[in-house]
């Protein structure tokens, strides 16, 4: 989309592969599909084509992240830009833009455990986009999701991506013994 600001994503890139214990989830609309209901947007914002945006993300972040192993996952199957790519084709878009690359896809909704050197897991449920909003709480989605977990399957964080915009929380839930953020 033109709207991007592609010096941040540089910028960005740049800080992961920079840092060694940092690495990123991709949490969705890596890309710019195209959906009839909103031709008078995208179409005037996308000045090149889902081939072309694919390419371009492989060659300028998939591709020197995932070899650092800076990718820990992708959410997929998701209502969304690309997702748009997903319902109007029979392409799976997700394994699409990662090709061969060792970048794991996780459903949305689905989990991703991080396994550190030390032995030490830590369990992620990934979203682009929860059940639930708010247009005042930007993780009222997340909370919704993650109060209607019973604490032994609960995961220790959670996250998403669909209202690009930052929120960040950090839950205390009755009787339970750890936190999630």
């Amino acid at each position: 989309s033109i709207s991007t600001d592609m010096n941040e994503m540089i910028r960005i890139r740049d800080f992961i592969l920079n840092k060694p214990n940092v690495g990123v989830v991709f949490a969705g609309d890596e890309l710019e599909g195209l959906k009839a209901q909103y031709l008078s947007t995208n179409t005037a914002k996308t000045p090149i084509d889902v081939q072309i945006q694919i390419e371009f993300l492989k060659m300028m972040f998939f591709d020197p992240l995932a070899e650092q192993n800076k990718v820990l996952g992708m959410v997929s199957g998701y209502w969304g830009h690309p997702g748009w790519v997903n319902d109007a084709t029979t392409l799976n878009i997700w394994r699409t833009m990662v090709g061969d690359l060792d970048i794991p896809i996780v459903q949305n909704g689905g989990f991703l455990d991080i396994k550190f050197p030390s032995g030490y897991i830590h369990s992620l449920q990934l979203w682009h986009n929860p059940p639930g909003n708010s247009k005042y709480d930007e993780v009222a989605g997340l909370r919704e999701a993650i109060l209607g977990t019973s604490e032994t399957v609960r995961p220790d964080g959670a996250i998403s991506g669909h209202i690009h915009r930052m929120g960040v929380a950090k839950e205390n839930y009755a009787g339970a013994t750890s936190q999630v953020y």
